[in-house]
């Protein structure tokens, strides 16, 4: 499909006419109905986007007539192969002949003249497509590393675009290496030629190789094509960690929900450490305090996307909202029972007790739920039914964000919540977790995904680099939020991003 888009606009600006254009099923037995459209439409030239299966198609095309030496057919890199036209037909290779496509340089003229040789030694009979492309990506990680100082990925990533560009020129690792270890900038020209990363990680230059097919059926190369993306810029500050390609090209902005839960510190790490800001991308906020608000605000289009469990949404695919989940960042329930440690005292609750048993000692109680009618009323009905009890005889009570108070003022005997009250409730005496549903010591049906990021349809179908930007930099976030090291950092951002209600509690911790 990336190909599709980027030929057709080409074709039409060089005033040619796209007479057919169609997808087709890889895995089909037979492609004689496909064929058969093309050659009705009456094109001057094929173009086929194809693998392995091109393979049969072109053998189709021939029996229908419509073969290369009937009409011009271009391919592309996924079909390229030294002698195609065997594979086309055994006892008539020549049948391939005048057939043309594009591949990248194996060899480029400006590459490591070494390499060529070396990898049909090391690999023979081995397709060369991309081997001098895979070859330099080993090589460039390997003298990031060495240029960082460092065995960790981040670190790596940082110094990527550094060691492609900018220095003295090197073309082995270990002439690159004796470079550094001397304090000298490098830039490593490989086996594919010149690299120059662009600040967002992508090579700054492409070479790529024509070829058409002799009369015996065997690939020549005819021209070699250099294709520059622009000039890096002199100096440029590395590309920053883990932005890969999904860097924006402009500055864009994106309304998402934004909740008081400890589910939620990726996103305001990726927002305090710049990871979003580096990737062009700013979030604007809309302040939620429940699931059901974020539904709503994903549905009347306030938010562009947003983050939920799926709970909360069904209503919404019930009344036709069409939704994608395009993320998911905790595989478990964000959901867990905390029990008033009052009332377990007088009840003999004890933490680790089986969830049943915990159960009927709740018999007819008042259950604390953020909000009435959603995600968190929807797991204790579950738990209440799958003990054998009477739902209708619990009292169900909206508490909010912050459950803590309604237990503390005995509102509430237990609460269906969220962290950081989980945590704090234990870790402050104020309730127990007899059972966790988090661990799966819960009835069956409670596994749910406990957070899942989505859009609607045409959102996503709009902004697809743009929730691709945002995704990136919020994985990024989780990876620095694993790292221990980063332990102190993460307070002061749950302190400062968090509401202010929970402040005092996130210092108890």
């Amino acid at each position: 499909m990336g190909f599709n888009a980027e030929f057709e606009p080409a074709i039409a600006s060089g005033g040619g006419t796209i007479v057919y254009n169609t997808p087709y099923a890889p895995e089909a037995t037979s492609f004689d109905d496909v064929v058969q459209d093309v050659v009705a439409s009456g094109p001057d030239a094929v173009v086929l986007v194809a693998f392995e299966e091109g393979i049969q198609i072109l053998q189709t095309m021939v029996e229908q007539g419509a073969g290369p030496d009937a009409i011009q057919i271009y391919i592309t890199d996924g079909m390229a192969t030294g002698e195609l036209g065997v594979l086309i037909d055994e006892s008539n290779p020549g049948i391939a002949s005048g057939m043309k496509g594009t591949q990248p340089a194996a060899a480029p003229s400006s590459g490591a003249a070494f390499f060529p040789q070396a990898f049909a030694e090391f690999a023979p009979g081995v397709s060369t497509i991309f081997s001098a492309q895979s070859y330099d990506c080993a090589i460039l990680i390997a003298l990031a590393a060495e240029a960082a100082g460092s065995n960790d990925s981040a670190d790596i990533a940082a110094a990527m675009v550094d060691v492609s560009r900018d220095g003295e020129k090197c073309s082995t690792f270990a002439d690159c290496k004796d470079l550094l270890a001397g304090g000298t900038n490098i830039d490593y020209d490989g086996a594919s030629g010149a690299i120059d990363f662009l600040d967002v990680g992508e090579p700054g230059t492409g070479i790529y190789e024509v070829y058409e097919y002799n009369a015996d059926g065997v690939q020549e190369v005819i021209d070699e094509l250099t294709f520059q993306a622009g000039a890096a810029p002199t100096q440029a500050a590395p590309a920053p960690a883990g932005i890969g390609l999904n860097a924006l090209d402009t500055p864009t902005t994106m309304s998402t929900t934004c909740a008081p839960s400890i589910a939620s510190l990726p996103q305001w790490i990726a927002v305090e450490e710049g990871l979003y800001e580096a990737r062009n991308l700013t979030l604007e906020c809309v302040q939620i305090g429940s699931g059901p608000e974020t539904a709503a605000a994903l549905a009347s289009g306030e938010a562009d996307f947003a983050a939920n469990i799926y709970n909360n949404v069904f209503p919404l695919l019930n009344n036709g909202l069409e939704v994608v989940v395009f993320m998911e960042t905790l595989l478990y329930n964000l959901f867990d029972v905390i029990v008033d440690a009052d009332y377990a005292a007088a009840n003999d609750i004890t933490a680790d007790m089986d969830w049943e048993e915990a159960m009927q000692k709740l018999d007819c109680t008042n259950v604390g739920v953020v909000a009435r009618n959603a995600a968190a009323e929807d797991l204790a009905r579950i738990l209440i039914n799958a003990a054998g009890l009477d739902e209708s005889c619990f009292t169900y009570v909206a508490v909010g964000i912050q459950p803590l108070p309604a237990l503390e003022s005995n509102d509430t005997d237990w609460t269906v919540t969220f962290d950081p009250f989980q945590v704090v409730a234990v870790n402050t005496g104020a309730g127990i977790n007899p059972f966790s549903i988090q661990r799966g010591e819960g009835p069956p049906g409670l596994d749910w995904p406990g957070l899942v990021y989505m859009t609607g349809v045409d959102t996503f179908e709009a902004k697809q680099a743009e929730l691709c930007a945002y995704k990136s930099g919020t994985v990024e976030a989780i990876e620095w939020l694993a790292d221990p090291a980063n332990a102190e950092r993460a307070g002061e951002i749950a302190a400062t991003r968090l509401a202010e209600a929970l402040h005092p509690l996130i210092r108890r911790l």
